[in-house]
């Protein structure tokens, strides 16, 4: 009977001890679970903010380099002389995302291309950069003369060493506002650009964190935290909030990520309800299991991490890719244009282009950055850019990639290049000057003919060396002739079987859709390719352009 007695203690001692094991176990468990979430997405917040910040200084700079193109029209003229200064700004176009562009001489009299003055701007930080040689960008925002709240960037216009007067262009709050919605975390998550003093000067659509009516983060938090002044732990209303804040690079502005806690603590009830009924159905081996978990929690930190990271970075780089693709084709009786980007899911820096030189003259790019991720999808957009904006000074298409060349070899320390083809095409009279830098042959069709492959010089692509030449080709095209540009990722599509969809199909596929619109051949062609892939994933992106020829006779 003490036997049993003593038996049955012991038994039920070793229940509750197990059992004390068992919540002290959970308990610790949970709250390393907690940490490695927490860690985990802090990381990925961070890695979006600076994603972001990034891309807004790239979409700036670009902004910049395109006003930097209205200052041919000015640098001849006498600025100080406000009537020729206000005739030939009204007889330019306005460019780029700018809502307005002005000019200024050294008075700081103003006359944009509307006819409209933007007040005197002597006394504002940007003019007075400007002013001393270098491009400028407003330190806040500025109320312009429609009452608009804007941002403003100048550049100077030389004259014999000096400057004479200033090229501004300004854009809303709207602008600023589309490009932090290109980057996000959660539908719950909030993204701020502030300036040096706090005030929010762009957030993102869609949220409603922190209120509408709030004009400076100091007025939710500061971050002031001596552990880390870069993040803060902060409530507003009922809602507990975490944020993550990065430099931008620019007039100590600071790009802004804010996400409630309770997205975090979703995740980890979710992961700790599993674990729980993992842990009481194996209770029997609980010190193994517990001790293999520890170990596998410290490995999970370090694989999720970088998991989240590539995530975030991939993210970013489907967002840039797929905004900087122009989708407003031309509408001409003399010809119709059509192009599509289908991104794969590994991204890559595949990119089209097309924009009017002047009224007669198209330009139409086709290019592909070597590599993937966001390398390639940042070069592609400093790519896209300098090609755009060598365009619009002048130049023979071969002129205009040798420049374009030395331009992105300087401090290319990630050795990426990348193809293209250009080409410019005179519409009155069907004249098509085209070069190409190391890119796919473009398929050409006559009138009364099929498509075959236009094989012109090949030069190297831009990027590989400096000091490149690059042949110019020159077409006649008539009424009835027909284009098609594409990337590499139509030919070397491959199937299970790892063949190719192969230039001959490509070509086929034209011929069999002759007479078919661009929209429906570039949709078959599509489909075709997808066809033949089948269920496995394509490797590159498919990019396609197409182009139809009325005569200029048609205007």
């Amino acid at each position: 009977m003490k036997k049993t007695f003593k038996a049955r203690f012991m038994l039920a001692g070793a229940i509750v001890l197990t059992v004390v094991i068992l919540v002290a176990g959970l308990g610790f468990f949970s709250q390393s679970l907690n940490n490695i979430v927490g860690g985990n997405i802090r990381s990925y917040l961070t890695e979006n903010a600076k994603a972001a910040a990034a891309l807004f200084n790239t979409k700036l700079n670009d902004q910049l380099v395109m006003l930097e193109s209205q200052v041919r029209y000015l640098k001849d003229i006498d600025v100080s002389d406000y009537k020729a200064m206000k005739e030939t700004i009204m007889s330019t176009k306005g460019i780029g995302a700018f809502k307005n562009i002005g000019v200024a001489n050294l008075t700081g009299a103003t006359i944009n291309y509307n006819g409209k003055s933007s007040g005197n701007i002597l006394l504002t930080d940007y003019f007075k950069r400007a002013v001393s040689g270098y491009d400028a960008i407003s330190e806040g925002t500025y109320i312009d003369e429609d009452g608009d709240e804007v941002l403003v960037l100048a550049v100077p216009i030389p004259d014999d060493g000096g400057v004479s007067g200033v090229v501004y262009g300004t854009f809303t709050k709207d602008i600023l506002n589309s490009l932090i919605d290109t980057v996000g975390f959660t539908e719950g998550d909030a993204s701020f650009l502030l300036d040096a003093d706090g005030t929010i000067l762009a957030r993102s659509s869609g949220s409603d964190i922190i209120p509408a009516d709030i004009r400076k983060f100091s007025e939710v938090t500061a971050f002031d935290s001596a552990e880390d002044k870069n993040s803060k732990s902060f409530t507003v209303g009922n809602n507990k909030l975490f944020a993550i804040k990065t430099p931008v690079g620019l007039h100590d502005w600071d790009y802004v990520t804010v996400m409630p806690y309770s997205a975090m603590t979703d995740i980890t009830s979710k992961i700790g309800f599993s674990v729980v009924k993992l842990v009481l159905s194996v209770a029997a081996a609980f010190f193994i299991l517990f001790g293999s978990i520890i170990y596998l929690s410290k490995e999970i930190r370090g694989v999720t991490a970088e998991k989240e990271r590539m995530s975030a970075e991939l993210n970013v780089a489907t967002k840039i890719q797929a905004d900087m693709m122009p989708f407003d084709f031309p509408e001409r009786k003399e010809l119709a244009l059509y192009a599509t980007m289908t991104p794969a899911k590994e991204v890559g820096g595949d990119f089209y282009d097309f924009f009017f030189i002047d009224d007669d003259h198209l330009a139409m790019v086709m290019a592909d950055v070597a590599g993937k991720g966001m390398p390639a999808a940042l070069f592609m957009v400093i790519a896209k850019s300098v090609i755009r904006n060598i365009c619009m000074v002048g130049g023979s298409p071969g002129h205009i990639l040798s420049i374009a060349n030395n331009v992105l070899c300087e401090n290319n320390r990630s050795n990426l290049f990348v193809t293209v083809w250009l080409g410019i095409l005179s519409i009155s009279s069907g004249e098509l000057i085209c070069a190409n830098a190391g890119h796919e042959y473009p398929a050409l069709k006559r009138k009364d003919g099929k498509f075959e492959l236009l094989e012109e010089d090949n030069c190297p692509p831009l990027a590989a060396m400096e000091d490149l030449e690059f042949d110019d080709m020159v077409l006649m095209l008539n009424e009835g002739d027909a284009l098609f540009l594409y990337t590499d990722g139509v030919p070397e599509a491959k199937n299970a079987e790892g063949e190719r969809f192969g230039l001959e199909k490509m070509i086929d596929v034209l011929n069999d859709n002759i007479g078919n619109d661009l929209v429906t051949t570039l949709s078959v062609m599509k489909k075709e390719i997808d066809d033949f892939n089948g269920d496995k994933d394509p490797f590159d992106d498919v990019t396609m352009m197409g182009l139809k020829y009325f005569g200029g006779g048609n205007a």
